[in-house]
């Protein structure tokens, strides 16, 4: 059994009826998350199941040695915590790739990223494995808020090319498999 089997669904899982209005919209995007394939994790730092704890125990489960990424900051922050990485525009398809997310969509369970965080590449061209780091404050209701908040943080000059909404997951359609990590610093 893997460790990630507490926060995905397996195939044996029951549905469940779900109180969708008791929920907290963080919960209801990752049970949306989680059921449409997606790896759901927290770190909370003190606990013991911190950044640098849960990027290691993906690489284990993914019979990896290191990580690629193309954002220069998230590097070098990464760097100094000790993760094995490798900076790179092109990262090969069985790679595992980490990467900021730009939003989480509650609505649907979605994360949307751009060319900012993608190094330029396009969804077909990122590796088949995805880390995606996100802080609590990148939650958004709708696709829609997403982009008003994109078009009131970047100026034209610098406005992200490549925005998309990655709505599949898992290896069993050839989706990517991805892994979201929540946390603090």
């Amino acid at each position: 059994m893997g460790i990630f089997k507490f926060f995905g669904r397996s195939k044996n899982d029951k549905e469940e009826t779900v109180d969708w209005q008791a929920m907290q919209p963080m919960e209801r995007f990752v049970k949306r998350y989680t059921d449409k394939g997606g790896r759901f994790l927290l770190s909370m730092p003190g606990t013991g199941k911190d950044l640098l704890e849960l990027l290691l125990k993906i690489l284990k489960e993914e019979q990896k040695d290191k990580y690629y990424t193309s954002d220069e900051s998230l590097f070098e922050k990464l760097l100094s915590l000790g993760i094995p990485l490798q900076l790179t525009h092109k990262a090969p398809k069985d790679a595992v790739f980490v990467l900021n997310a730009q939003f989480l969509i509650e609505a649907q369970g979605d994360i949307m990223i751009t060319g900012k965080q993608t190094g330029g590449m396009t969804p077909e061209e990122l590796p088949r494995t995805l880390v995606f780091l996100a802080r609590p404050g990148q939650l958004v209701t709708s696709v829609e808020e997403a982009m008003t908040r994109i078009n009131r943080m970047y100026k034209s000059s610098d406005y992200p090319a490549n925005i998309r909404t990655l709505r599949h997951f898992g290896k069993e359609q050839n989706h990517p498999t991805a892994y979201l990590i929540l946390y603090e610093e």
